[in-house]
């Protein structure tokens, strides 16, 4: 009678011969495996990051006299985004964007007969936009709608980096209660006027 532990072809090699190599073998690759992760790991932080010229080059976001209105200065040369981004502070403290204001196209453009390109260059000299009007739709270069309702809360103006990994945020400051009524129709979101 054969062994137990014999190939089926009915050779009378053990198997357990062949099964304990194959085991030896995969143990080995995972530890390897194991280690060159741990290794990647380990030397992960003492790489340089990616220059980034917005990381290098810190944008300041000034509020002018009036609530909404704003100036920019870096201090460097930087690229941002066109976007001008106005989000509001809820009560716990957090900041949620303020959605579809100027239909959406609110930018960073110095006049509203000019319309910032894919990315717009700041430096030492600024850029003073055009101010947010505290409206719902005609926030800013958007024209009049009958359906405008005044926003009231404190808020603060954000701009990203043009490459999107840098955010700079501006101080919080404060419109007030508008002291005429509101219409209680206006709270159609300005895209849906059409």
């Amino acid at each position: 009678m054969k062994p137990a532990n014999t190939h089926i072809t009915g050779k009378d090699e053990p198997m357990v011969r062949d099964q304990s190599w194959r085991k030896t073998i995969a143990a080995l690759l995972r530890a390897l495996a194991y280690l060159l992760m741990c290794a990647f790991a380990l030397a992960w932080p003492a790489r340089a990051p990616a220059t980034d010229a917005s990381a290098s080059a810190a944008v300041e976001i000034l509020n002018g006299p009036s609530p909404g209105e704003l100036a920019l200065r870096a201090h460097g040369t930087v690229e941002l985004a066109p976007e001008l981004i106005v989000e509001e502070q809820r009560d716990d403290g957090s900041f949620e964007r303020v959605p579809d204001l100027d239909g959406g196209m609110m930018r960073l453009a110095a006049s509203c007969g000019k319309r910032p390109g894919t990315c717009v260059t700041i430096d030492e000299r600024g850029l003073r936009p055009e101010p947010w009007s505290g409206l719902s739709c005609s926030s800013q270069c958007n024209g009049n709608f009958d359906r405008n309702y005044p926003l009231s809360g404190r808020f603060r103006f954000v701009v990203v980096s043009c490459d999107g990994r840098t955010r700079f945020e501006g101080p919080v400051f404060e419109l007030p209660r508008p002291t005429h009524t509101v219409l209680a129709f206006a709270v159609l979101k300005c895209t849906e006027l059409g």
